[in-house]
């Protein structure tokens, strides 16, 4: 009788891990699903940071930082989503002279800024701001000879933002942290 006593408690404890492990993998694909999302980069705009054909991990709904890696859908276009750094950000001060605009911020080292050509079209929205608005950002892609990025397309809404780039995964050699 013990014997099947004992038999019986080692299958509960058994069966206990194993919905133990289930229902954390059940839990940690929620987390996933709620917090994270999959991206694959294609084409060129973000090299030599990221490759077309790299396939990364983005945290929906993150803030991002000066200098974050971002993926963002388009306004002209919403089935796309893009891959760009954060440039500027709300509060930088806009020096615009024709299609030349400076882009002021202050970090840590002091006052820094950024020197960049932009389109007429782009001009003509930021010729009477003096600084970015709130929840709008300015992106530009690494690669700025091949990217369609905010010398085009303007400033960035807040709701265009999809998430901020923290890890990719693919390429195997290339698995780590994006900066």
């Amino acid at each position: 009788m013990n014997k099947k006593w004992a038999i019986k408690k080692q299958l509960s404890i058994v069966n206990w891990k194993k919905n133990s492990i289930i229902l954390i993998l059940i839990l940690i694909c929620v987390l996933f699903f709620a917090f994270l999302r999959t991206h694959q980069v294609s084409g060129n705009s973000m090299l030599p940071t990221l490759n077309d054909g790299d396939k990364i991990l983005v945290w929906k709904g993150r803030v991002p930082n000066r200098f974050a890696i971002i993926t963002l859908e388009p306004m002209d276009n919403p089935q796309e989503s893009y891959v760009k750094r954060v440039i500027g950000m709300p509060g930088d001060k806009l020096d615009l002279k024709g299609n030349y605009l400076r882009i002021s911020y202050v970090t840590n080292k002091g006052k820094e800024y950024e020197e960049i050509n932009v389109t007429d079209g782009v001009a003509m929205i930021l010729e009477r701001q003096d600084e970015i608005p709130m929840d709008k950002y300015f992106v530009l892609g690494d690669n700025r000879s091949h990217s369609n990025d905010s010398r085009s397309l303007g400033l960035i809404n807040r709701t265009q933002i999809e998430g901020v780039v923290g890890w990719r995964y693919y390429p195997f050699n290339r698995i780590g942290h994006t900066k």
